[in-house]
């Protein structure tokens, strides 16, 4: 192949193989920007082509990068909307850009800022790897001793919080901390909950 791409160059700029191949998907990704109807010509080659082309664009790059990224991340919102309610996946019927061309233009962005990028593109970034599903999920996992304390203000919904905390070990602000936690107040139900379906009924008192 003679517009082989040369080897001296790092992996993420040999896996396009040859130029054309990737001169061809970055005129792809530009269309389907295009497509959007919200950005202007200029933009688009701006946040592809970057400060290697033109080192005075970076003001304007890291600006459309920035109004690129929110809008791509509502198209994750939507994607991850509609898979919730029908098993179709919205991209076959052409109602949103597909997950892996987002991200294509999502790392091709963070390529050619040359800076550290905003929080839109980290969003962004951080939403294709469902990384925030992954951080919310352990925000709302409860620790052993968050399970405990729970448990154990069911049981006696009188326990102080110096008597909670010494008995899970744990500081008294903890205690406090998770008192005012909606999560946590939760857990204390749902264990006052499933302790009341084991107590046993007591039998009425025989007839004297």
């Amino acid at each position: 192949m003679s517009d082989k791409i040369p080897d001296y160059l790092p992996d993420h700029d040999r896996f396009d193989i040859t130029d054309s191949a990737y001169y061809s998907r970055v005129g792809r990704l530009k269309l389907k920007l295009r497509k959007l109807g919200e950005f202007k010509v200029i933009d688009i080659v701006r946040i592809f082509d970057g400060t290697s082309r033109e080192p005075s664009w970076l003001p304007e790059i890291l600006v459309t990068t920035e109004k690129v990224a929110k809008r791509l991340r509502s198209e994750i919102h939507q994607i991850r909307k509609e898979q919730r309610i029908t098993s179709k996946a919205p991209v076959l019927t052409g109602r949103t850009m597909s997950p892996v061309d987002i991200a294509d233009i999502a790392i091709s962005m963070l390529q050619h800022i040359n800076q550290a990028p905003g929080p839109e593109l980290i969003a962004l970034l951080m939403e294709l790897l469902n990384l925030d599903s992954h951080r919310r999920n352990l925000a709302y996992q409860p620790n052993e001793k968050k399970q405990k304390a729970a448990q154990l203000e069911a049981i006696n919904p009188n326990l102080g919080v110096n008597e909670l905390a010494r008995k899970v070990d744990v500081a008294n602000s903890t205690i406090s901390r998770w008192k005012r936690d909606a999560f946590y107040k939760k857990m204390v139900q749902s264990a006052t909950v499933n302790l009341k379906s084991f107590i046993p009924i007591s039998p009425p008192d025989p007839p004297e």
